[in-house]
């Protein structure tokens, strides 16, 4: 296990460290999930296989829901501004 420390900026923005992203072998624009509950943050790297995988049962879901892409993108601003 490897553990570090960062900060976040004024943007929103965490760096993760060198040593952190050698031993995950994190490279740029590799795809990161984000998972929050609580006081609890996860980060999982994800490939585009998986990534794929992860959103299919999101996709089949709003296609059955009827949902757009603009649908969503309303949402997902909606849900940022909250």
């Amino acid at each position: 296990m490897t553990i570090s420390i960062s900060t976040v900026s004024t943007k929103g923005q965490v760096v993760l460290p060198v040593e952190i992203r050698k031993y995950l072998g994190i490279e740029p624009h590799d795809r990161l999930l984000l998972f929050a509950e609580e006081d609890t943050l996860i980060i999982k790297k994800i490939d585009k296989k998986s990534f794929r995988e992860l959103l299919l049962p999101v996709w089949e879901k709003t296609k059955k829901l009827g949902l757009t892409e603009d649908d969503i993108n309303a949402l997902i601003s909606e849900a940022r501004q909250s």
